[in-house]
């Protein structure tokens, strides 16, 4: 699955040099002071011997290990040997201005890595990177690796030095917790079935204390477990006793205890910046900018059943819980919520995201949504409705506190009409457009946002869609996903 996953993100990064000079000629036209500076998208990089079909590409990519990240080479062609020294590999930590990021940090290959590198043909070779952001601030950054590559042809002996070859991974830095979770009584978790970070796959291993019975995984989906007991068994295992948030019940895991992370557990930290997020949003209302994308579990389909819907943006949520859990391995899109590097631009990984527990108004008007197994769709059946965030700067420009209507009161009706729908016309202003697509894929504050010429939105490799603005005015959008004069808004105007 990710051998296909990298091969698609391959061919997209071959695709998309034609789209990425239009784009580039379209914000050249925009004037320099309302342009934003793009911070690199996560993209993998690549070099191709001339005269031949060898090739060398690299990719640094978020890791379901303990390390979080990791470098990945691959060699397409026969007939080259490819070096790389291991001590010319340079990594940077860029802001999303492009600058140095401030404070101490630290990344390094895996002890025992070669002087000399030199992928083959076959499988992939992967180095598992030890990234400790020190004292970098928490936020979401660029993370660049350089590698000076030479190649020498096997039949002719020819040396070739070629340029670097680069590679870029957005990463968002969480805040340092108060301490750091670990394995002894008084630990809190939260059950994510679902999630690939896990690593695990059935058998299913969570026991109800005292009997052999499997504890049905919906009676622990989105609650907390708090360890009681840590019991030493003979063969450097042990046996693990939880109780569970709001029930009578008792569950238990034998487990090695070097063994982690614990399968579908996630411990949970605490953090000045939490504290903070709890107090604004915990059992309070929100809208989300564009409409939602939430995923849910539904029972009956085991572990790994997940619904992602989406809403639009007249429905609000209440956000029931807020909480931080300690994992790597995530993908986040900017608009909140899981996605794939090979699918969204703006993808990024994070470290210790944000998960907030959400609660659906009964009459939840759902205007899409995708499953993993179910092949029929009833929401009575599906709970726990979840979104993850990496951190405040995420969570605060996809949700807001109240409806466009009591923010807005001015607003003309035909406007407000327009936003509600989802819909765009000439001469809505940047914030009028956040609450009908949400805010552009790209990094940035509000007020930087809304000083932007150009927003750019993820539509599926290769291609983005835009929307023009002159004097904070909407003057134009292209969708190319979809060809319709509907998408192409040069004259389009909302009804008065």
């Amino acid at each position: 699955m990710r051998r296909r996953a990298l091969l698609a993100a391959t061919l997209t990064i071959l695709l998309l040099a034609p789209w990425s000079r239009a784009a580039g000629a379209m914000l050249r036209a925009v004037p320099a002071q309302t342009r934003p500076h793009r911070m690199s998208t996560s993209t993998g990089g690549d070099l191709q011997l001339p005269g031949t079909e060898a090739q060398i590409m690299a990719w640094l990519l978020p890791s379901t290990e303990s390390t979080g990240l990791f470098l990945q080479l691959r060699v397409i062609g026969s007939g080259v040997t490819w070096t790389i020294p291991s001590r010319s590999i340079r990594f940077r930590l860029l802001d999303r201005h492009g600058l140095p990021a401030i404070g101490r940090w630290r990344i390094a290959l895996p002890s025992g890595t070669p002087q000399v590198i030199e992928p083959a043909p076959g499988p992939d070779a992967r180095f598992a990177l030890a990234f400790d952001p020190g004292t970098v601030r928490s936020g979401l950054y660029e993370l660049r690796a350089s590698l000076r590559v030479g190649a020498q042809e096997r039949g002719t002996g020819r040396r070739f030095h070629l340029q670097e070859l680069t590679t870029t991974l957005r990463v968002n830095v969480p805040p340092r917790p108060d301490r750091r979770p670990s394995l002894t009584p008084g630990q809190r978790f939260l059950f994510i079935p679902a999630h690939e970070a896990s690593g695990v796959r059935p058998p299913y291993p969570y026991r109800e204390a005292g009997s052999s019975a499997a504890m049905p995984w919906s009676v622990m989906e989105g609650r907390i477990l708090t360890l009681k007991q840590v019991r030493r068994e003979p063969g450097g295992q042990s046996l693990l006793v939880f109780s569970i948030e709001g029930s009578y019940r008792i569950v238990q895991l034998t487990w090695a205890t070097e063994a982690a992370p614990l399968p579908y557990l996630y411990p949970l930290t605490e953090d000045a910046t939490l504290r903070r997020l709890k107090t604004k949003f915990e059992g309070r209302r929100v809208w989300w900018y564009g409409g939602a994308v939430t995923s849910l579990r539904c029972p009956g389909g085991g572990p790994a059943e997940s619904v992602t819907i989406r809403t639009g943006v007249p429905t609000s949520y209440l956000i029931h819980r807020l909480v931080r859990i300690s994992s790597v391995g995530f993908q986040l899109a900017m608009r909140g919520g899981e996605t794939a590097l090979d699918w969204s631009k703006s993808a990024f990984a994070a470290t210790d995201p944000l998960v907030a527990q959400l609660r659906a108004p009964r009459d939840l008007k759902v205007t899409g949504w995708t499953t993993s197994g179910k092949k029929r769709l009833n929401l009575q059946e599906c709970t726990a409705f979840q979104v993850i965030f990496a951190d405040d700067w995420h969570i605060e420009r996809a949700l807001s506190l109240a409806h466009p209507r009591t923010l807005y009161p001015t607003w003309p009706r035909a406007i407000l009409n327009a936003v509600l729908a989802g819909d765009l016309c000439k001469g809505m202003s940047p914030d009028m457009v956040a609450w009908s697509r949400g805010w552009p894929d790209d990094p940035g504050t509000f007020e930087e946002m809304r000083r932007w010429a150009a927003w750019r939105y993820d539509s599926g490799p290769p291609f983005d869609d835009w929307v023009y603005f002159r004097n904070g005015r909407v003057i134009e959008w292209r969708f190319p996903m979809i060809n319709s004069p509907a998408n192409t808004g040069a004259k389009r105007m909302c009804a008065s």
